[in-house]
């Protein structure tokens, strides 16, 4: 790929990423959007909090972190232990 073609190809998805967050906020903030419709907008907006935050995390803390969702179920297991550094 060029750099030319990975530049358009880079702020294409910035825009849909910023369309994506602005109609995530427009659900949340509606309040003629049904509940569970503003649960899974702020359930994917969560979830994507915390694939970020984990990230950042020391390998130690992502270790930590695996650990501990793999024996709660109901916490986000995605990408917590795939970035090794």
């Amino acid at each position: 790929m060029t750099p030319a073609c990975k530049h358009e190809a880079e702020s294409e998805l910035a825009e849909l990423e910023r369309l994506a967050l602005k109609t995530l906020r427009d659900l949340l903030e509606d309040a003629k959007s049904s509940p569970s419709v503003r649960l899974r907008a702020a359930l994917a907006v969560l979830n994507r909090a915390a694939q970020l935050a984990r990230k950042a995390l020391s390998p130690r803390a992502r270790a930590i972190a695996a650990f501990l969702a793999a024996r709660n179920p109901a916490l986000p297991a995605p990408a917590l232990a795939q970035r090794s550094g």
